[in-house]
């Protein structure tokens, strides 16, 4: 990986440059490695929510949740997948109930996603649910969606006014794909019409992963999780940035394509939901 201002590509340096965080950045890229440590391993072996950033045969960007857990593979730098999955592919792996996350990112071929960088992630705008601390069974194919359209619907739109997590896939080409997660109080999505989603970008971990990705390449996908029916709501299109000063950005999402996944996860306990205390208000 080269030293520690290596890590990053030209989109994100570019977006640490502009927010001013760039010499943070640069210490903070010491989280990141090609390999997977043990505790990294067991965890990404025991979680079961993980969201893919996949791209299709058409070169759209979808965010896919998967059943997991990811196994290890013969090494540290090797975690076995699912044979439908090729190419660039970034995952990010969810503990609810925990506060816990961490994304791998890496090249998929023949089943096995040679690690390109993987590290945790702070618990900063994590909603605590339980439901899924735990999970046993191997790595679950890429579910098919029943229904697409090129629009919202009124329902789906209401339910993304109401979302207090959603998770976004982005990339830098087609060297490398990432997942992340978002997430706020009720009310920090917002939807301006059916084919128009934006949020105010909440100030993170300053490696600006997902920003500096839509720097080099526009193409984005979302997807929303119904958390009591395991149901999913897929985006893809295009994002781009909206800059008012350094630390206050929006990103402004154009919905191209709409997909609907049942019954694609495995529902969380309906315990009542703790927010974050890191939420702005929306």
């Amino acid at each position: 990986m080269g030293n520690k201002m290596e890590k990053y590509h030209a989109g994100e340096i570019a977006v640490q440059e502009r927010a001013q965080v760039r010499e943070m950045s640069g210490r903070v890229a010491n989280g990141i490695r090609d390999f997977v440590v043990p505790a990294a391993a067991d965890f990404l072996q025991t979680q079961a929510f993980v969201v893919a950033s996949i791209a299709d045969e058409g070169g759209n960007i979808w965010a896919v949740p998967v059943r997991g857990p990811l196994d290890m593979g013969t090494d540290n730098r090797h975690v076995r997948i699912a044979t439908n999955l090729s190419g660039a592919v970034g995952f990010a792996i969810m503990d609810f109930a925990h506060r816990k996350r961490m994304r791998v990112n890496g090249v998929a071929e023949a089943g096995i996603l040679a690690v390109g960088e993987c590290y945790a992630n702070c618990p900063q705008y994590l909603q605590k649910r339980s439901g899924n601390e735990n999970a046993d069974g191997v790595f679950a194919p890429v579910p098919v969606p029943v229904s697409q359209d090129e629009t919202l619907t009124d329902a789906q739109t209401a339910m993304i006014r109401a979302a207090d997590t959603f998770f976004i896939a982005t990339r830098n080409g087609e060297i490398s794909a990432d997942a992340s997660h978002r997430g706020g109080n009720p009310g920090f999505v917002q939807v301006a019409d059916h084919r128009t989603v934006t949020w105010r970008d909440y100030s993170g971990n300053t490696m600006f992963n997902t920003l500096g990705n839509l720097q080099a390449d526009s193409r984005a996908a979302l997807f929303f999780p119904d958390f009591a029916t395991g149901d999913a709501l897929l985006l893809s299109g295009t994002a781009r940035v909206q800059w008012e000063s350094p630390d206050d950005r929006t990103v402004v999402f154009a919905v191209e394509r709409v997909a609907v996944l049942l019954a694609a996860f495995d529902p969380l306990d309906a315990a009542p939901v703790e927010y974050s205390p890191f939420n702005p208000p929306p």
